[in-house]
């Protein structure tokens, strides 16, 4: 038999020699062998943007660290907040292309680039005016996904937590210092000549599991809805579809969310707990709140 020589890049069979077409070819047609042009592979080079807000990240938490002074709090949060932002929709895109769609790639999902992950409502106005007004971590990037490309809808769900994934990785990278340090260091953390820093980091690590938690909350338009969505009667999901039902729903649960943040005290009181449960002091994290709003 005639030889298919193949190249295998990221789980994904590409042909590499041949005339034919994978319509004319009888062993892809008989083994089903999912094939992509080459210039779809998975390129995670992270964006030129992206480096800077890193870097950025690191000079504000260097004058934060020695500088007791609400401005770099202000800038490190925001800049801490930029970057988890890129994270979280990075990992929907990363989840989504080994899942089926590989049109991630083309769109620049994988780069990490903030420009690709903005809308002016969702990636702006809503989520600053809740970030500020209340200390609520609204991730507002947009990724648009294919979910018709996904292999099933276990895979479209998974795309849809994997979000919430990475912000609790970020919430975890920014909650070890204070799960490494001793009960005895954090009693004098808000005395010391570092206590703008602390504060600063435990708001961060607070900011991203109210992330956490708003997110998997089982309403549109957020994460957690959406990993339940596939999983809904079809007649749901066609209604949803319908017009512009879900963007309706998707206002109406964002009201909806408003009123649970403020409404609601369990809702903080489950968000501070879990801050704690990671070893970030409540008192710091409630002293960076206030030293973030400016107002």
């Amino acid at each position: 038999r005639k030889k298919l020589m193949v190249k295998i890049v990221d789980g994904v069979i590409i042909p590499q020699h041949g005339p034919r077409s994978p319509e004319e070819d009888p062993f892809i047609r008989r083994h089903n062998i999912r094939t992509v042009d080459s210039s779809s592979s998975c390129r995670c080079i992270p964006h030129w943007i992206f480096l800077l807000l890193l870097g950025l990240m690191v000079m504000f938490g260097i004058i934060m660290y020695y500088v007791n002074n609400r401005i770099p709090v202000i800038f490190f949060a925001l800049v801490t907040w930029s970057i988890s932002l890129c994270l979280h929709e990075f990992g929907h895109a990363l989840v989504a292309y080994y899942g089926g769609d590989t049109s991630v790639v083309d769109k620049g999902y994988l780069n990490l680039n903030p420009a690709k992950y903005t809308t002016l409502v969702n990636s702006l106005i809503i989520p600053l005016a809740m970030f500020l007004l209340g200390g609520i971590g609204l991730p507002g990037g947009a990724v648009f996904i294919d979910n018709n490309a996904l292999k099933n809808k276990k895979w479209v769900s998974a795309v849809s937590l994997a979000g919430p994934l990475a912000t609790f990785l970020c919430a975890f990278l920014l909650c070890m210092p204070f799960i490494c340090m001793s009960e005895d260091f954090k009693q004098g953390l808000l005395s010391g000549p570092h206590a703008f820093f602390w504060a600063g980091l435990a708001f961060c690590a607070l900011i991203q599991f109210s992330a956490l938690v708003l997110n998997l909350l089982p309403v549109p338009p957020l994460d957690g809805f959406g990993a339940l969505l596939p999983w809904l009667p079809e007649s749901v999901q066609t209604w949803l579809h319908t017009g512009q039902n879900y963007m309706y729903c998707g206002y109406a649960g964002l009201l909806l969310v408003f009123m649970l943040f403020w409404r609601v005290p369990a809702m903080w009181n489950l968000i501070l707990g879990l801050t704690a449960l990671f070893g970030v002091p409540e008192e710091a994290a409630r002293q960076g709140s206030a030293l973030f709003r400016f107002f």
